[in-house]
């Protein structure tokens, strides 16, 4: 089963296969300049190697998700959302965490924490409804 909203080492196959996506030399020199990119890079790879193992493709499809050339899609009362996978601390605020799949959780891209903070930031109602709005507070 999908573990949406929980850490990517929630999952052992998940969390094995985010660690066989990785190039050693990445976390030796992630920055806050290139974390996007080094991030960008190995999630790519990593949906590659779930895309291409059964197990682990398994948790999707099993789920309802389909695959195309990028992370899979899940089907909800007639439309198609991609899944996407999150910085529970953000990326540009612990840029050495970018990589660490246990800073990862896969959620729907509404869910995203920095677009959530930014609604906050931007919606009076939202905003003096919630906690701290502040970024890199986690």
């Amino acid at each position: 089963r999908v573990t949406l909203g929980k850490r990517l080492t929630t999952t052992e196959i998940l969390g094995d296969l985010w660690a066989k996506a990785a190039r050693p030399a990445d976390r030796s020199q992630l920055t806050e300049a290139n974390s996007r990119a080094l991030f960008n890079l190995h999630r790519r790879r990593f949906w590659t190697q779930v895309r291409n193992d059964p197990a682990a493709r398994a948790l999707f499809t099993q789920a309802g998700c389909t695959f195309g050339t990028a992370g899979p899609r899940c089907e909800i009362a007639g439309e198609s959302f991609p899944l996407t996978i999150d910085h529970i601390v953000e990326r540009q605020c612990r840029p050495e965490l970018a990589l660490s799949a246990s800073n990862l959780q896969i959620v729907f891209p509404r869910e995203n924490s920095v677009m959530l903070r930014q609604l906050h930031e931007v919606d009076p109602f939202l905003a003096s409804s919630s906690g701290s709005t502040e970024p890199c507070v986690n």
